[in-house]
């Protein structure tokens, strides 16, 4: 069965006469890509990680084939929960004011770049404590 159209339409794509050819001027030339949208970010260097978990957090990253930040911060997180309210700081010298300061992080990657692999690793000490202490 074939459709009728009305004479003088044209269908999008179909040629000189179509709606691709009103939307895309003749004169503009090739089509080129778009500049990166932000600057590349620093890798987290090996020196900056805490000594005692550096040997752990560097062979999973190497492993796994992902950024070093991708489990030292969740890791280093994950041990200032055990910190707790435990360790304070004295801002001022001559004052009695304590400070307990509260550790924040995030692990930011596009999708499938296996950040939730790292944060259960990185958490993967502490369920070990949790599970030891119920």
């Amino acid at each position: 069965m074939q459709h009728d159209r009305p004479r003088g339409h044209s269908v999008p794509g179909d040629g000189a006469g179509g709606l691709l050819a009103l939307l895309v001027p003749r004169d503009w030339g090739d089509l080129t890509s778009l500049p990166p949208l932000l600057p590349d970010v620093p890798g987290l260097p090996e020196n900056m990680i805490p000594t005692p978990l550096r040997g752990w957090i560097v062979d999973f990253a190497e492993r796994a084939s992902m950024p070093l930040d991708f489990i030292a911060v969740p890791a280093i997180v994950a041990l200032s929960s055990l910190v707790g309210r435990n360790i304070g700081i004295h801002p001022k010298q001559q004052d009695n004011w304590l400070v307990v300061p509260n550790l924040w992080g995030a692990v930011i990657g596009r999708p499938g770049v296996m950040k939730s692999a790292a944060i259960a690793e990185a958490l993967r000490p502490l369920g070990r404590l949790v599970a030891s202490a119920i």
